[in-house]
């Protein structure tokens, strides 16, 4: 069996693994499986992958694509490229996951793949399949995907439309195209993903829900040497994500924290970018973007809690890898980052109230960490999780 997953990046990032992993199993089982990305990573030196697009192109996409907002339009010999690609293929099964990255011409891709007939997979990472092209609409509490796109409230933000908002055009294409699909599966990666898409324009094809996994032999407890290196012995440290705590929305729960926050205790907040704002405070310590694994599981290893101020996210691992490494989460619940705490040690709380994130944080619980290692391996081994879409593979076919 031949699959052909597509996606933005290979190797690395959050979608980037999750592929790698997919081809992993692919290849344990006997399939024929390769990964067609975009941007340069591990895959395009070991030949394990088929890399489309060129710098150049993918700016001038992102160019065009701010005129009216209209990401995946445009690249239009980078996807003749691909089609050729698959032409001498002849995948059984495409399976798509990110394509909103400047790198391909979607519609001329999908009418392909209804044109051939070819079954097809979407695992819905965010939302942006199904919307005028937002990827997440929970901060704007935006109803309008429901039934028709138009008069776009984050036309300036995401894949910003400065010239005029195309927003109608886009929604009734992917609702079209999609629907044009004679074998088309969809996989949410969390509960709350899979109602979303039984409420949209895609709310007639098959749809289930396969969470994302971790890697288990990465991300456990570990000893670590993070605490010497940051100069926090005897701390209480709270870990959390910069890109999170940094969010204008966020700005009342960080200024809460180090308000009110004990003496002893500060807050680390890793994958800061030297291009980002920085956070100014004596209590906030910035840990750049960690690329190693190992590294990162011995940063949350090192913590006495982890804390996750998401606004949108459709699922959230890392809220899993602290957990499978000891630490206890503690998270806003909005969108499906509910479904990846075990609600006994790690909480979730109400989005915004965050009196009550401070609260859990400080509360006197007992970390134990045999249980939050058990419930991480219980659901969110990616081995068993990603087992599904090889059973999928095979039924589909």
């Amino acid at each position: 069996m031949k699959i052909l997953e597509i996606n933005a990046v290979s190797g690395y990032g959050s979608t980037g693994v999750i592929v790698r992993d997919i081809k992993r199993l692919c290849d344990e089982k006997g399939f024929s499986c390769e990964i067609v990305y975009s941007l340069k990573n591990e895959y395009q030196n070991s030949g394990n992958g088929y890399p489309i697009g060129f710098w150049l192109t993918n700016k001038i996409h992102a160019a065009l694509s701010r005129i009216g907002g209209k990401q995946g339009y445009f690249s239009f010999l980078s996807t003749n490229k691909l089609i050729r690609f698959l032409e001498n293929t002849l995948p059984d099964i495409i399976h798509l996951h990110n394509l909103h990255s400047n790198y391909v011409n979607v519609p001329k891709l999908l009418k392909y793949i209804a044109e051939k007939k070819i079954p097809t997979i979407i695992t819905m990472h965010d939302c942006w399949w199904f919307t005028g092209g937002c990827y997440h609409y929970a901060k704007t509490n935006c109803k309008k995907w429901k039934t028709q796109c138009k008069n776009c409230p984050q036309r300036f933000t995401g894949t910003p439309a400065y010239i005029y908002d195309a927003c109608a055009k886009i929604y009734q294409d992917k609702k079209e195209l999609l629907n044009s699909i004679p074998n088309l599966t969809l996989i949410g990666v969390s509960d709350w993903m899979s109602d979303q898409v039984r409420q949209s324009c895609l709310k007639d094809r098959p749809i289930s829900t396969i969470h994302n996994g971790i890697d288990l032999d990465v991300f456990r407890p570990v000893s670590s040497d993070w605490r010497s290196r940051l100069g926090l012995e005897n701390k209480f440290v709270i870990l959390g994500p910069y890109s999170k705590w940094s969010q204008k929305e966020n700005t009342e729960t960080l200024n809460y924290f180090l308000s009110h926050m004990p003496q002893n205790a500060v807050l680390v907040l890793y994958g800061y970018r030297f291009t980002q704002r920085k956070i100014n405070s004596s209590r906030v310590v910035l840990v750049p973007y960690i690329n190693d694994r190992y590294e990162l599981a011995g940063l949350y290893t090192m913590a006495d809690v982890f804390v996750n101020c998401t606004r949108e996210d459709s699922f959230c691992t890392i809220n899993l890898e602290a957990q499978a490494c000891g630490t206890r989460v503690v998270t806003y619940d909005s969108t499906g980052c509910s479904e990846t705490v075990d609600d006994q040690i790690s909480k979730a709380v109400s989005t915004g109230d965050y009196q009550k994130l401070f609260m859990e944080v400080f509360s006197n619980v007992v970390t134990n960490i045999e249980a939050l290692r058990s419930f991480t391996e219980k659901s969110f081994d990616y081995k068993k999780n990603y087992q599904q879409y090889i059973c999928l593979y095979e039924q589909i076919t």
